[in-house]
C-alpha cells in the first residue's frame, strides 16, 4: 500500500508538472512585428500599456491567476513529497496532506473557470484548448485520489516478535 501511495503522489507530481507546461506552451502567439509572445511577456507588457480596457484588465489578471494556480498545483506536489513530517502526529499529516491537495484541486478548477470566461478569445487551436483543460481536469483528479489514498493507507503495526529481530 505504501507504494501505491508513492506512485499515485508522484504520478500526481508530475502530471501538475506537465500541465504546468502546458499551460506556457500552447499560448505563443504572433504580435503584429510577426515575432513570438509568450504568456508571460504578454502579461507585462498588458499590465505596463498606460491606457488598458477593462477586458485587457480582466484577461491580464487571469492569466496571472492561472499561472500562479498551475505554480501552486506543482509546489502543492513538491510540498506532499516531503509529508510525513517527522515529530508529528498522522492525523496532523493526513489533515495537512488533505488540505494542500484539495486546495490545489480547487484552485485548478477555479483557475480553468477564469479561462473559459476570459480566454476565449485568444487564436488558439481546439486541440491544444482541450489537451490543456484535459490536463487540468487529470491533475486535479489525482490530487483527490490522493487524498483518498492517503487517508485509506493505514499505519502498518509491529508485532512484538518484528521488533525483538530489529
Amino acid at each position: 500500500m505504501a507504494l501505491f501511495k508513492e506512485v499515485i503522489i508522484l504520478t500526481s507530481f508530475l502530471t501538475s508538472f506537465v500541465n504546468a507546461l502546458a499551460l506556457s506552451l500552447p499560448y505563443w502567439t504572433k504580435d503584429e512585428s510577426d515575432r513570438y509572445v509568450g504568456l508571460w511577456h504578454t502579461c507585462i507588457d498588458d499590465i505596463c500599456s498606460p491606457v488598458a480596457e477593462a477586458s485587457e484588465i480582466k484577461t491580464t489578471v487571469s492569466k496571472i491567476f492561472l499561472c500562479f494556480a498551475q505554480f501552486t498545483l506543482f509546489s502543492t506536489f513538491l510540498t506532499s513529497l516531503l509529508i510525513p513530517l517527522k515529530g508529528t502526529s498522522e492525523i496532523f499529516n493526513k489533515i495537512c496532506l488533505s488540505v494542500l491537495f484539495i486546495f490545489s484541486g480547487s484552485f485548478a478548477l477555479i483557475s480553468w473557470a477564469l479561462y473559459a470566461k476570459y480566454f476565449m478569445d485568444i487564436p488558439i487551436s481546439s486541440v491544444k484548448l482541450h489537451a490543456s483543460f484535459a490536463l487540468a481536469v487529470l491533475s486535479t483528479a489525482f490530487s483527490y485520489v490522493g487524498v483518498m489514498v492517503v487517508f485509506l493507507n493505514k499505519p502498518q503495526k509491529i508485532s512484538s516478535q518484528e521488533e525483538i529481530a530489529m
